[in-house]
């Protein structure tokens, strides 16, 4: 029993293995999670949200904006450039928002900012730069 927390205590180590490797163990950590909770994951696609009042994504290398749902934590990553700070950037759907308001740090051209993601769905950078804001993070769906 302590070797499925040891492999899911690791999951981090995911984002340095080449492709083919992080799909195997991606396949692997979901099958345990199955067997282990006796719960069937689900894993939605990347979706890229519509993007709101001028804010596009930075472009170039730069990550798109995108966002996706595995189990019960919804995860948003990218960045974004040219709105103006404190107007939402883009709302998520129903079933990919929080229970309530939470705030998250975040980079904003080299500096620190922040963006609130509201019960309603609104992502909205609050403290930053609209040259470049990265927008990531993880939560949950459920109520605590």
């Amino acid at each position: 029993m302590i070797e499925p927390f040891i492999y899911l205590h690791r999951a981090a180590e995911l984002e340095v293995m080449p492709a083919v490797e992080r799909v195997a163990a991606t396949e692997m950590r979901d099958q345990l999670l199955e067997d282990w909770l006796n719960v069937t994951v689900t894993r939605t696609p990347w979706t890229a949200p519509t993007l709101l009042n001028a804010w596009a994504n930075l472009g170039g290398a730069w990550q798109v904006a995108q966002y996706r749902r595995f189990m019960d934590h919804v995860e948003l990553r990218g960045v974004i450039a040219g709105g103006v700070i404190g107007t939402v950037a883009m709302a998520l759907p129903v079933g990919f928002r929080p229970p309530s308001d939470m705030a998250f740090a975040a980079t904003s051209n080299g500096a620190f900012g922040s963006f609130t993601i509201g019960a309603n769905g609104n992502v909205t950078p609050t403290v930053g730069s609209a040259v470049a804001f990265v927008v990531q993070c993880q939560f949950s769906i459920r109520s605590r």
